[in-house]
């Protein structure tokens, strides 16, 4: 006797069962009429819901024909890219591998998947329709091959006559009075309809023209503000939520930074912080609204604008050369972060790479200066707390700085020396000495990528820039995969790297002079030669913020 298939759900109503699956009516009738209830359960007519049996076919294949033929242009090809998607992940959900080919052309089957699977199934069409000749000599293939009737797809027009080999397929048609398409899914026997609205025309042909295309970015917001300073990079808020740029009049502007590109009114978040009438800017850390300054005043240091920092504990002698390297009129402004707790500490990172802390306490020694590590080569702040790489004599080792516990610890040793340290999204974790996603630097054109046990090395060109890393998707691969964010020589391009070969996220007509990185949002801010602010959004390639310096105000 054939062994029957696990019950997977409940199915149509059936007449014989066990009581757990009896209808809720029925119990109804039993509360209320009794003898009613045991008269249907004497004459067999209580109703059950009937198991339905797991019918996942025992497979390794899975075989998709789409009709690329005339009668399915237009309309109905944005259905055979639904599908085509959510089949192959249902294959690779249960393990096995898609193969799919056009009925025009009979034994031709492509493992292509991802993007460079639906480009190839776009540049399939064709003006000839389905011969009943194509339909045979598919069958004829699909039989050699001995691929079994329920692993076949096939995605065709309502007018196709198909072999019975073919068990499961979607029957597309464009309802011209409703402009909707009418889908018929007919799989073991059994079959369904239903009517599908479709997008916008517009959308409905840039899909079908270039579906990878990014989202068009916002209009700029042409806004009456001070011109930019080229001389220094766009600064991120630790949020992600804001970015500050530096301008010739010697103040700063803040600039909001939307989720989306559909967000309306991008600058009703700008403003304008005037520096104060004395003093070098040395450092700047953004809030979301506003930017905490370090300013050197003769002897002096001034720390301005940091929540929990009282005016009359702002100022501070200034350390020694040797211990605090930080030049006036630099054309690079210093990493700072601001951690807190029941007191406040601000660490700087100086022009000798040295990372450097001001404690503000309660007690009589409440502002304390001291050298936290030397020879840095990377950091980020996340989570009131500071990660950062130091060179050691042989090796490159990862610290983090708490501030509530105001305290360094150690996290990991990588057994050689990054001269640079870029740290990816992702919680560090000392206790178990994983210090997330790394790319490192060994020499001008060689980096390493290093994710927990993971490392991959990656060859850049000579005067290409590294300016982040990421796992992301790309263009032959639909799963996340560590990548460098590279800007190229021409200082125009941005692409990712990797080492399956890199893939273009932006071209940029003007010439990209300063640029920053955001880790944990993978975010890119850059200002050009046209003194115009850019934030990138990397995972969509979407731009999300375009200031343009003028004279007028546009939504």
């Amino acid at each position: 006797m054939q062994q029957l298939a696990t019950p997977i759900g409940s199915g149509d109503i059936v007449r014989r069962g066990e009581f757990d699956r009896l209808l809720a009516s029925e119990w109804l009738i039993a509360d209320a009429v009794p003898e009613e209830f045991l008269r249907r359960a004497a004459n067999h007519e209580l109703l059950f819901t009937g198991p339905v049996p797991d019918a996942t076919p025992d497979t390794q294949h899975c075989v998709v024909l789409f009709d690329c033929g005339p009668e399915q242009l237009g309309e109905p090809r944005l259905l055979h890219l639904v599908l085509f998607i959510l089949i192959a992940r249902r294959a690779e959900d249960a393990g096995i591998a898609m193969h799919w080919g056009s009925l025009q052309n009979p034994g031709e089957l492509s493992s292509l998947n991802g993007q460079k699977g639906i480009r190839h199934l776009l540049n399939q069409r064709s003006l000839r329709p389905v011969l009943e000749a194509d339909v045979k000599a598919w069958q004829t293939a699909l039989e050699e091959n001995q691929i079994k009737p329920e692993d076949v797809w096939c995605i065709c027009s309502t007018r196709l006559s198909l072999p019975p080999r073919i068990k499961t397929h979607f029957r597309i048609a464009h309802d011209m009075l409703t402009q909707q398409l009418k889908v018929q899914l007919t799989r073991s026997q059994t079959s369904r309809h239903v009517m599908l609205p479709l997008p916008a025309e517009q959308l409905a042909v840039r899909i079908l023209r270039n579906p990878f295309q990014p989202l068009s970015p916002p209009p700029a917001s042409r806004v009456h503000a001070a011109s930019p300073s080229l001389q220094f990079a766009p600064v991120f808020s630790e949020s992600g939520t804001s970015v500050a740029i530096r301008t010739m009049e010697k103040s700063t502007q803040i600039v909001f930074i939307p989720n989306s590109v559909k967000a309306e009114n991008k600058h009703k978040y700008l403003r304008l912080q005037k520096d104060p009438a004395y003093g070098e800017l040395l450092g700047m850390r953004v809030n979301s609204k506003s930017a905490s300054l370090i300013v050197a005043h003769h002897n002096k240091i001034d720390f301005l604008y940091f929540d929990r920092i009282p005016q009359s504990d702002s100022q501070v002698a200034r350390p020694s050369f040797t211990d605090f390297n930080a030049p006036p009129c630099s054309a690079k402004l210093l990493p700072v972060a601001f951690l807190t707790h029941t007191s406040s500490r601000v660490l700087v990172i100086d022009k000798e790479m040295n990372l450097v802390r001001w404690f503000f306490g309660k007690h009589e020694d409440r502002i304390a200066f001291k050298i936290i590590r030397r020879h840095i080569t990377g950091h980020k702040a996340i989570e009131n707390t500071l990660v950062y790489a130091s060179l050691a004599q042989d090796s490159t080792r990862i610290y983090t700085f708490s501030g509530v516990s105001g305290k360094e610890q150690h996290v990991c040793v990588l057994p050689f020396r990054a001269s640079k340290c870029i740290f990816g999204a992702g919680t560090i974790d000392p206790k178990f000495q994983r210090a997330g996603l790394l790319a490192l630097q060994s020499d001008a054109t060689h980096w390493f990528m290093v994710d927990g046990p993971a490392m991959v090395a990656v060859e850049i060109e000579k005067k290409e820039m590294v300016l982040g890393v990421a796992n992301l998707c790309s263009q032959t691969s639909q799963v996340p995969a560590p990548h460098l964010i590279v800007l190229s020589h021409n200082k125009k391009d941005l692409y990712l790297k990797s080492e399956n070969g890199k893939d273009e996220i932006f071209h940029s007509e003007a010439k990209i002079i300063r640029i920053s990185w955001h880790a944990e949002k993978n975010y890119l801010a850059w200002l050009n030669e046209n003194k115009e602010l850019l934030v990138l959004k990397v995972s969509d390639r979407s731009i999300l913020q375009h200031i343009v310096q003028g004279k007028e105000l546009h939504a």
